[in-house]
């Protein structure tokens, strides 16, 4: 199962991109910076540290205060109206309260908020993934497209010679109108074809400004992926170990069991201390001022809720069950994945060097057709057919080295190992 051999046979496959060729790290960096799902789960991620430090703050003091300022007019008819008249009252106070015991729900919550923020950064790396394959598929749909383009160039530069030949041949009497017929119509053919290819390579370009937020310029590769795993099996155990998808489903699991211990805390007692002071001040009429203060310890325990907090206990349960089930789930989808795409990369890897191979042997038979048919060893049309060949092996190896690249980036997007 190992596949260093291979990547060592297809190193010349892949050469050093030019000076001016826009590198595929050049496209990741990219990527990072101006994709809005990598952004907006980077906002994820801030919204969790705030949700940890709010859990903090619920085991501090809380200190609140107040001001009030109202003016009180009485009238009365009674003979000691003492507080009759207008009076302009100002008030001051300032609380402050503490829990003492919350029956570890405080604890409890601030383990699920870190937990959250740990589920929140493999979230992040988990689209971080994602969208850098997509960006490698995107540099490499223009790099391939763009090369598609060159070979259907050259194939067309050469049925347009093979069609001035077959043309002179017919002038000199060799062949018959059929065999310029036949080389004008693949000469045509080749045109639409061209046509199409560079439709392709401007959607290519679409779908990478849509996944960098840069146009494409030349993209280029320059070598092949590291940190390849050697074998299908070491990759697995990395793909348990290091999938960032699994491990959130880890994270999560263990806040759910954060909110089963909350849920069972809310059923019992709850201690805190709290304490207040205030100063009011009369003017005008009434003149006065009184100064209050208070201390205290406040115990609090639900007796009946009719069924909501036991059954908020076994909804919580249930809510850490199910993330279990969707994390073996998860886990089996992840190894058929890997095994697949394992399965692909080295099918491609094969198929490249075939392609190499076949594009060699074609150039060759494409060269000695052409001197057969110039001798009158060969007609016109196994000519065509040669130059066919030759074009169909050369768009199956760039197709091939395409999957090769990317078949092993998505063995690393797996690993969570793609990075810019």
């Amino acid at each position: 199962m190992r596949i260093v051999s291979s990547f060592i046979a297809l190193g010349v496959m892949l050469a050093a991109p030019d000076a001016n060729a826009q590198t595929l790290q050049e496209t990741l960096r990219l990527t990072l910076i101006n994709n809005p799902a990598i952004a907006a789960a980077e906002i994820e991620l801030e919204l969790a540290e705030e949700t940890l430090l709010v859990a903090r703050a619920a085991r501090s003091i809380e200190i609140s205060t107040g001001v009030t300022t109202q003016l009180q007019s009485v009238s009365s008819n009674r003979l000691f109206g003492a507080l009759a008249g207008e009076t302009f009252i100002s008030q001051a106070s300032i609380e402050a309260s503490i829990p003492i015991f919350t029956a570890g729900e405080i604890a409890a919550t601030i383990s699920q908020a870190r937990y959250s923020l740990e589920a929140a950064e493999y979230a992040l790396a988990a689209q971080k993934q994602e969208t850098l394959l997509s960006a490698i598929n995107a540099h490499l749909g223009v790099q391939f497209a763009a090369e598609q383009v060159a070979i259907r160039e050259q194939n067309l530069i050469r049925l347009e010679r093979q069609l001035n030949a077959a043309r002179d041949r017919f002038e000199a009497g060799v062949v018959t109108r059929t065999d310029t017929a036949l080389a004008e119509a693949r000469w045509r053919g080749a045109e639409a074809q061209l046509a199409g290819a560079q439709a392709e390579l401007e959607g290519a370009r679409a779908r990478y400004l849509q996944i960098t937020g840069e146009s494409a310029t030349q993209p280029a590769l320059e070598g092949l992926p590291v940190g390849m795993p050697v074998s299908i099996d070491e990759g697995i155990d990395r793909l348990l170990e290091e999938n960032p998808n699994l491990q959130r489903y880890v994270a999560l699991e263990f806040m759910a069991g954060e909110a089963i211990r909350i849920a069972e805390s809310r059923q019992r007692p709850r201690v805190e201390l709290f304490g207040s002071a205030s100063i009011q001040d009369g003017r005008w009429d009434n003149e006065f001022r009184d100064e209050s203060a208070i201390l205290g310890a406040r115990a609090s325990m639900p007796l009946y809720t009719g069924g909501r907090l036991q059954s908020a206990v076994r909804q919580a349960g249930m809510d850490r069950a199910q993330l279990r089930l969707r994390r073996d789930d998860a886990r089996n989808q992840l190894i058929a994945m890997f095994a697949e795409a394992w399965a692909q990369h080295r099918a491609a890897t094969s198929s490249a060097i075939a392609a190499r191979e076949e594009v060699r042997a074609n150039e060759v038979a494409l060269e000695g057709a052409e001197i057969e048919v110039s001798v009158g060893l060969r007609t016109t049309l196994d000519l065509l057919d040669q130059e066919q060949e030759l074009l169909e092996a050369q768009l199956r190896l760039i197709d091939a080295e395409k999957n090769v690249y990317l078949s092993a980036s998505q063995i690393l997007a797996l690993l969570g190992a793609l990075g810019a």
